[in-house]
């Protein structure tokens, strides 16, 4: 799934209400510290990590959301996906550049991906984009 700004998204206000325990894995950290202080003002647990061996071990936690910037070479694509997933991931929201989501949409989803979104998106609407997002306690 891609996010698309002119789809009206209704919030689920069960998720809007109770704070989701976040992972952000991605190896830029200024990109990383805007998107850690977009969740911390919504309230939500988040936690990051800048290596693929760091998030396998922080999957420990639990997380209900893993956020991952797709585009990293380091972090993300298919191997970043496929790693967390068999690590335990439930749910993964990638990030990368809009130009680039056309081609690696359909491999992304099926490596276990469940949203793709743009970068801006990640940022400017991600809100919205937590609004489906269900806590499992």
């Amino acid at each position: 799934m891609c996010y698309n700004p002119s789809t009206k998204m209704e919030p689920d206000s069960q998720a809007s209400t109770q704070p989701l325990r976040i992972l952000l894995v991605n190896d830029d950290l200024f990109f990383s510290a805007r998107i850690l202080s977009v969740l911390k003002g919504l309230a939500h647990q988040a936690d990051s990590a800048a290596t693929l061996d760091d998030a396998v071990n922080n999957l420990q936690d639990q997380p209900q959301l893993v956020i991952l910037n797709y585009g990293s070479q380091r972090v993300g694509g298919v191997p970043g996906v496929e790693r967390l997933k068999s690590a335990g991931a439930a749910n993964i929201i990638g990030f990368l550049s809009h130009v680039k989501i056309p081609e690696v949409r359909d491999a992304a989803l099926a490596a276990g991906l469940d949203r793709l979104v743009p970068n801006s998106a990640i940022t400017q609407h991600l809100p919205e984009i937590l609004s489906n997002q269900t806590p499992n306690t």
